[in-house]
């Protein structure tokens, strides 16, 4: 529904995400962790895959974070220099997002 929902922003999806795809009508970034059992690789190629089938696809955008696990964006543990970086550039990215995009 136009305007109830104009972006979306999945930090740490699950693979439940890709039966949703084809649902999806606003711009989509997903952030996602290097290390993530919920997670896998192959999921980031079979989204892109459904979204190469829509016919009007808004922007999808796939970004993953090295050093990092599942929940890095809600817990990240600061105390680690690699997830440290990695999670000041999600939260970067996130607000570049927004301001592109809304």
């Amino acid at each position: 529904m136009p305007g109830v929902i104009d972006l979306a922003l999945p930090a740490h999806p699950s693979g439940m995400y890709g039966d949703a795809m084809p649902k999806v009508v606003v711009p989509i970034t997903y952030f996602i962790s290097e290390v993530d059992d919920t997670w896998q690789p192959k999921m980031a190629a079979s989204v892109q895959e459904q979204w190469k089938t829509k016919p009007d696809a808004p922007r999808l955008q796939i970004i993953t974070y090295p050093g990092t696990a599942h929940g890095f964006g809600c817990r990240p543990n600061l105390s680690i220099p690699k997830v440290k970086e990695s999670w000041e550039k999600y939260v970067s990215d996130v607000v570049d997002v927004v301001k592109e995009l809304l």
